[in-house]
């Protein structure tokens, strides 16, 4: 077995234990998480470790709000009438197709629109 045959049996083994680790403890990852541990694998041997933090020196920090409800309510209701009566209550439009609604009424954000620009010339 060649130098590089040895690593890469090394890391595949390391990554299958950190998996095997992940999963006995409930943790469930999904493809790009799967990636990033064996990149982790790959460049450090330790599952543990951040060795992207380098590249990410002087990147902009990024904000990511909390956007979800702060209670959420599941209505059934027995007929068409009580639904449009619900929609006048709070003054919304509610079809067929309406999976939910935020109340107050939220603004439609067009994210498509937003760009990043660079400061940097």
């Amino acid at each position: 077995m060649s130098a590089l045959e040895l690593l890469t049996f090394c890391n595949l083994w390391r990554l299958a234990r950190a998996l095997y680790c992940l999963s006995m403890a409930g943790k469930r990852l999904n493809g790009y998480q799967k990636q990033l541990l064996a990149e982790s694998i790959a460049h450090t041997g330790n599952p543990n470790a951040n060795w992207w933090d380098k590249l990410w020196q002087g990147m902009p920090e990024f904000i990511s709000n909390d956007l979800s409800p702060w209670r959420t309510y599941l209505f059934h209701f027995e007929k068409q009438e009580d639904i449009d009566a619900f929609a006048l209550l709070v003054n919304q439009k509610i079809g067929g197709r309406t999976k939910y609604i935020w109340y107050p009424e939220a603004e439609d954000q067009k994210l498509s629109n937003l760009r990043w620009v660079s400061t940097i010339k």
